[in-house]
């Protein structure tokens, strides 16, 4: 731009006459993953198309990370591979080749800058647990899981200090959370709670704040899965001491939705979902990314079912499948709910769909569940749908080798037994 005329543009050939230039900056002060903003990116104007559908430029290019985790998941060759085999590409300016290497690098070279990139462990260990995650959500748990696993590999064989300074949650514990939730979806009933117990003491040995509120909710929310209401709430009130005592506020919310649906299963409804409430409401006042929304709507949709409330139950399952209609349990408790309320065709078809869902996953434990409810459910007037149902159900249960206590699995076999 130059420096007369009162408009951009007006002078742009007098930039010479002038010693001095200027660079202009811009920054978002809600693209930080401490202070991400989904609803701010979603008002991109600029479209990415991936393998994955659209994701805005801004979501694409900052905040958790998508363009990694999109790139790794398509790549046809590492950059190691495909300089092995085509060398590398010249780099021009001012339409000249520049000399900054010569000839094609090496496989060696590019294990070296490889290496070095890798030498803080914390981004390797995030690498693994964003590409993890990733697949598992995509609907891929058995391609995630393992990448998970690497993870937990690698920070197992190389301790490192994470920043006292974190804004979020350690990427180790983390881990361990994830494996947690999907190795119970997944049907390893056992391990899933070993999984969580490693968190919650790596979160006791860091002495972290995010990172203990982060652990003991998804603890909370494991226990409440697995009908534990007792052991959630005493989670789920650590979280709120560990909230209270930092300024928490996102530990604040998702513990007191915790609380709350841990006293509906107790026997205390009314009260309980008025906790619920209270921390939903808390988190839709935050301003940080509302990740945990689909998962906070499931837990009040169950309190819900479990209180009775079949109405206020579906609203927040439609919710919750209008941002996440690939999450297998939430197809399970609006069948739940529907079938509360009468309504058997919709209820045997949300069952359906959450079988069809969970199988899709490879998530044993919601399809066992939808199983269970499509053969104890309905009436037999269809006997080639319940056939299909009960054989459905042998399956999914031939694939649990733990967990064998859980009262899913003694409803399931004495189902079969009394089918044979």
């Amino acid at each position: 731009m130059g420096a007369r005329g009162d408009r951009v543009g007006a002078s742009e050939g007098d930039a010479r006459e002038f010693d001095w230039r200027f660079l202009f900056v811009a920054g978002m002060h809600f693209q930080d993953l401490f202070n991400y903003d989904f609803r701010r990116t979603e008002m991109c104007i600029i479209p990415y198309g991936t393998q994955l559908g659209e994701i805005s430029f801004c979501a694409y290019n900052t905040g958790v990370g998508w363009r990694q985790v999109v790139e790794k998941m398509y790549r046809t060759a590492s950059v190691a591979e495909w300089s092995r085999k085509h060398g590398k590409h010249p780099v021009y300016a001012k339409n000249q080749i520049l000399p900054i290497i010569k000839g094609p690098l090496s496989v060696k070279e590019h294990e070296l800058a490889l290496a070095e990139r890798q030498a803080d462990p914390e981004i390797r260990v995030v690498g693994h647990l964003m590409l993890g995650t990733g697949l598992s959500f995509a609907g891929r748990i058995p391609d995630g899981l393992p990448e998970l696993e690497a993870g937990v590999r690698f920070f197992e064989e190389h301790d490192y200090d994470a920043s006292r300074f974190s804004l979020g949650p350690d990427p180790r514990v983390s881990t361990w959370t994830a494996l947690s939730l999907l190795q119970w979806w997944q049907g390893r009933l056992d391990t899933s709670t070993q999984r969580s117990d490693a968190a919650l003491a790596m979160a006791r040995r860091l002495d972290h704040p995010s990172t203990t509120g982060y652990a003991l909710y998804h603890a909370a929310l494991l226990r409440l899965w697995r009908n534990e209401p007792a052991e959630a709430r005493e989670l789920a009130v650590r979280v709120i001491e560990v909230a209270d005592e930092y300024e928490l506020h996102i530990w604040k919310a998702v513990g007191t939705v915790i609380v709350g649906a841990s006293a509906v299963a107790l026997g205390t409804g009314d009260e309980g979902l008025r906790w619920v409430s209270e921390g939903l409401e808390r988190y839709r006042g935050l301003r940080t990314p509302p990740i945990f929304w689909p998962f906070l709507l499931l837990v009040r949709a169950e309190a819900c079912a479990r209180a009775g409330r079949d109405t206020e139950g579906l609203a927040s399952a439609d919710e919750a499948l209008a941002l996440a209609p690939f999450l297998p349990d939430l197809h399970v408790v609006r069948g739940d709910l529907l079938h509360a309320a009468g309504a058997m065709d919709e209820a045997t078809a949300s069952w359906e769909r959450a079988l069809e869902t969970a199988h899709g996953w490879g998530a044993a434990t919601p399809e066992l569940r939808a199983a269970l409810r499509l053969c104890a459910l309905q009436p037999a007037t269809d006997p080639l749908r319940r056939d299909a149902w009960l054989g459905a159900l042998r399956d999914v249960r031939a694939t649990f080798s733990e967990g064998l206590d859980a009262p899913e699995i003694a409803q399931a076999d004495t189902l079969l037994g009394s089918s044979d």
